[in-house]
């Protein structure tokens, strides 16, 4: 069936370059919002009961399927198989008078103009062949705003995650010092080289919860030439929030006791969020 009308298209379009005739233009077929095609005179010729009911004018075809053909199952354009299966570059001189108005009113509807005016300047514009060659550039179009959509929303999630990491970590640093200050303990100083090293052990602690690193080695390792005289850490794994995570750390005497070491001078912090599970990791670095 697919070939038979294939065929019998591709017999109009010879039979009009044969005799040179000027081929009626017809309705453009037309991009609709979601990004595929309503072809008024597929939708007449496959429809006559429509075309009894509201004739053949474009714009009233366009609005039955838009308010009843859609919801009865009514095509609004040949099949995809058909559309698939023809070459984008084949001249279709009916759809081309029909698609640009303008060319038509210009240089007529003769099929061999019409091709020539299309090799010539048409292309070059950006025009189209035929009902394939738009199909195609429609649903590139639809799928590149599509991924540049997927990309923005990553983007934007990255950039949310960046800005709540940092706040939830300088967080965690502003009420470790008020309860060492509470507790009667010197104030720890922010480090940005412990703050790395415990991002890379939140994400760690994320597949291995453990104060062994994923490749059996010890935590402390995350830092050159660091030991456990040298280098405490402490992690957590559940609280949304500082301040719960921090509770939970007062709670607990060895996490406190970590915390609140007079020895201890300095801190970083990290925070990762993962397919909604949260994991926090607190690195206190000693003199001696």
């Amino acid at each position: 069936m697919v070939k038979m009308k294939l065929a019998f298209a591709a017999a109009s379009v010879v039979a009009g370059l044969t005799f040179g005739g000027a081929l009626e233009a017809q309705a453009a077929p037309v991009t609709m919002p979601d990004g595929s095609v309503f072809d008024p005179d597929y939708y007449a010729q496959m429809n006559p009961d429509v075309v009894i009911t509201v004739g053949n004018d474009p714009a009233a075809l366009y609005a039955h399927y838009v308010q009843y053909g859609q919801k009865e199952g009514r095509a609004a354009a040949a099949p995809a198989d058909i559309i698939s299966v023809m070459d984008p570059t084949a001249f279709d001189a009916t759809y081309y008078a029909a698609k640009y108005p303008d060319v038509a009113a210009a240089f007529g509807s003769d099929a061999r103009i019409l091709q020539w005016h299309y090799d010539y300047w048409g292309k070059a514009e950006g025009r189209f062949a035929n009902i394939a060659a738009e199909t195609q550039a429609v649903q590139a179009m639809a799928q590149a705003k599509a991924q540049e959509a997927t990309q923005a929303k990553v983007q934007q999630q990255s950039q949310t995650q960046i800005a709540v990491t940092n706040a939830y970590i300088h967080d965690i640093y502003d009420l470790v010092n008020e309860e060492r200050k509470r507790d009667g303990r010197g104030k720890l100083t922010w480090s940005d080289g412990l703050e790395a090293a415990a991002a890379t052990r939140a994400k760690e602690i994320a597949s291995y919860l453990s104060h062994e690193r994923p490749d059996g080695s010890k935590y402390y390792t995350v830092i050159a030439d660091a030991n456990p005289n040298k280098l405490t850490e402490v992690y957590g794994q559940g609280p949304t929030t500082p301040q719960d995570m921090m509770e939970v750390w007062m709670k607990d005497n060895g996490f406190r006791t970590c915390l609140m070491n007079d020895k201890s001078v300095k801190i970083g912090v990290g925070y990762y969020c993962v397919n909604g599970a949260t994991y926090w990791i607190a690195l206190l670095w000693q003199n001696s």
